[in-house]
């Protein structure tokens, strides 16, 4: 959490590191751990990555409003929760 702090703000997002991993990797229902991304930009990654993750820094819940979900949002892992919706918009059901 100390280097996230350390994130000098505003900032350009730079093509590597940690900022463009925060901004751009994506979870993955069937990675094991880390894996590259399909997009080419940052990693994959899975239950067990948010789990450790979690548990480390004593978090119950990640929010992730990235991707486009059918419903409007979605739990995933037990604990990360993507709200956006095709309009960029919470739905009702969402908040």
């Amino acid at each position: 959490m100390d280097d996230i702090k350390r994130i000098q703000r505003p900032t350009d997002v730079p093509d590597y590191g940690l900022l463009n991993d925060l901004l751009w990797s994506d979870p993955s229902d069937s990675a094991l751990d880390w894996e590259d991304n399909e997009h080419g930009v940052s990693y994959c990654f899975g239950k067990g990555v948010i789990n450790d993750f979690m548990l480390r820094y004593d978090m119950d819940l990640i929010c992730r409003a990235h991707m486009i979900v059918e419903d409007g949002y979605r739990c995933i892992f037990h604990g990360l929760w993507k709200p956006k919706n095709r309009e960029n918009e919470f739905p009702a059901n969402a908040v």
